[in-house]
């Protein structure tokens, strides 16, 4: 997901997520950097730790927002479970857009 500043700004706007998520987010789509406990909750699934991890006291508020984004404009494979997770991250981070394999092994070019 490479869009710039605007796009970004407009794209998050648009599913009211707000302004302290966007970092963590941006940097986990753009560049497969992980995010904190409570994004990497979410990013994976996990609504247990995602509500016990929120700062937030709307805390449902805040994870119908995300969820929304992330159903309707993050790449499928990049988030739902742990597996995701960590799949995203190494194919973001830079190893050829190769999702590894269920060993965790990514096809050399």
């Amino acid at each position: 997901m490479k869009l710039n500043d605007d796009q970004w700004d407009d794209l998050f706007g648009q599913y009211g997520v707000r302004p302290m998520y966007r970092p963590g987010l941006r940097r986990y789509f753009e560049s497969g950097i992980k995010p904190g406990g409570f994004l990497t909750a979410v990013l994976e699934n996990n609504l247990r730790d995602a509500v016990a991890r929120c700062s937030e006291l709307d805390a449902g508020d805040v994870l119908v927002r995300l969820v929304k984004f992330l159903m309707f404009e993050a790449p499928g494979r990049s988030w739902g479970s742990p597996e995701d997770v960590a799949a995203w991250i190494l194919t973001a981070a830079g190893f050829g857009g190769e999702m590894p394999d269920d060993f965790g092994n990514v096809k050399k070019g």
